[in-house]
């Protein structure tokens, strides 16, 4: 690597690797700060929400987890020349956080990098959250409970139909 890289520059490289990542398989909320020590230091964080990736250059106070990475290392990773996970096992990276948020992100799809033939890992189902409420049938008896019985529906319509003559 020839190049010195200052913050702001450092930054950017981390968002033209991680902003554009395919993140449809994470249904969660990740958000992991990434400190650069050495060339390029400063704090920056990548944010996936709403199945969208985010890279800014802030502090994340509400972080999942913290990532310590020599600047050198950090252009190694997204050049892809190391994998993050061979990083940590010959401490060169260091994570603190919560590790399952960490592993979620193995889900992410980076441009150009999916072969044509193979597909992107996907998050756990078990792992989704929904707010949704769940709607019953029609027809059902849940469903008449919720807008009373179908005989009572009968009159409803019956009275406007009488009303109407």
């Amino acid at each position: 690597m020839d190049q010195i890289y200052t913050y702001t520059e450092m930054v950017e490289k981390i968002r033209s690797v991680y902003e554009y990542a395919d993140a449809r398989n994470i249904f969660e909320h990740v958000a992991i700060q990434i400190n650069v020590s050495g060339q390029g230091a400063g704090i920056s964080y990548l944010e996936v929400a709403d199945r969208a990736v985010c890279v800014e250059p802030y502090d994340y106070k509400d972080r999942d987890g913290e990532v310590f990475v020599d600047g050198l290392v950090m252009i190694e990773l997204l050049e892809k020349g190391i994998g993050f996970d061979t990083a940590r096992e010959k401490g060169l990276v260091r994570y603190e956080g919560n590790l399952k948020k960490l592993k979620v992100l193995r889900n992410l799809v980076l441009p150009g990098k999916r072969d044509s033939g193979s597909k992107p890992r996907t998050a756990d189902p078990a792992s989704k959250s929904s707010t949704r409420e769940s709607v019953p049938k029609a027809g059902s008896k849940a469903a008449e409970s919720k807008t009373g019985s179908k005989a009572a529906d009968s009159k409803i319509g019956a009275k406007k139909s009488a009303s109407r003559k």
